[in-house]
């Protein structure tokens, strides 16, 4: 196992917030998920959490990078100093609750460039039902947004270096740190997919996530790996939405 540097987190657990979320909903037409599916940006960015504990927010440039490489093809990556502003305005630098950051998101959003990002309704998304996961990524094209308890995820992460795997993990209710999803599939698809050799002790058909935090993108098991240390998860419709200072609506 490979030790990650340590990074600022910044997720306020707030399970209140999580349960007052309306849920989900799988749309069943006019198709259902596939059964393998990821986006992967081409540029990646640590959006300012290897510097403050500011991961919540950092997730929403992720989610606005995601959302432009599944629609566009090219992928947006928020500049550091319109996201420091947005931190400064908002108070979010040293920490926040996830549903928090989606409001302000969702009601005066994230200017950079001249275009405004905005954030669609959230929804909860039982993290611990697989079916319903996937269905979220792919219905939405967005990241959902989980928060977690990120000790045992920190021993295996090397912010900047994706492909990293989190096979399993102990329960941990600790949840301190906000990570965005980008895909899903069995191990081997992933595996592929981010170029990255599976664990000999992991079947390859394990179902597993592909997850975004400090600057990569790495693989954890379903079941094993991911539910044991998530408090909260999210997905956004429509996943974000950008504005153009002419208040024009721009992909």
């Amino acid at each position: 196992m490979s030790t990650g540097a340590m990074y600022p987190r910044g997720a306020i657990y707030a399970p209140h917030k999580l349960a007052a979320a309306e849920p989900f909903r799988t749309i069943r037409d006019p198709a259902p998920a596939p059964a393998c599916f990821i986006t992967i940006p081409s540029q990646l960015s640590f959006w300012m959490n290897q510097f403050d504990g500011c991961c919540v927010s950092s997730e929403e440039c992720f989610n606005i990078d995601l959302v432009a490489t599944a629609t566009t093809g090219q992928p947006y990556v928020v500049d550091d100093h319109a996201l420091q502003h947005f931190l400064r305005q908002y108070g979010l630098a040293n920490g926040a609750p996830l549903t928090d950051v989606m409001d302000i998101m969702a009601q005066s959003g994230l200017p950079d460039n001249g275009s405004t990002f905005f954030d669609g309704g959230y929804r909860s998304v039982d993290w611990t039902n697989y079916d319903e996961f996937c269905a979220a990524l792919w219905q939405t094209k967005g990241s959902v947004k989980l928060a977690v308890a990120a000790d045992q995820l920190q021993a295996v992460v090397q912010g900047g270096v994706s492909g990293w795997w989190l096979t399993s993990a102990q329960t941990d209710r600790n949840i301190d740190h906000c990570i965005g999803s980008c895909g899903y599939g069995p191990a081997e698809y992933l595996s592929d997919m981010l170029k990255s050799l599976i664990p000999s002790r992991l079947a390859p058909a394990t179902p597993s996530i592909a997850l975004f935090t400090w600057n990569s993108i790495g693989i954890a098991a379903h079941q094993a790996g991911l539910c044991p240390i998530t408090g909260e998860s999210y997905s956004r419709s429509p996943a974000s939405i950008r504005k153009a200072a002419n208040g024009a609506t721009a992909v």
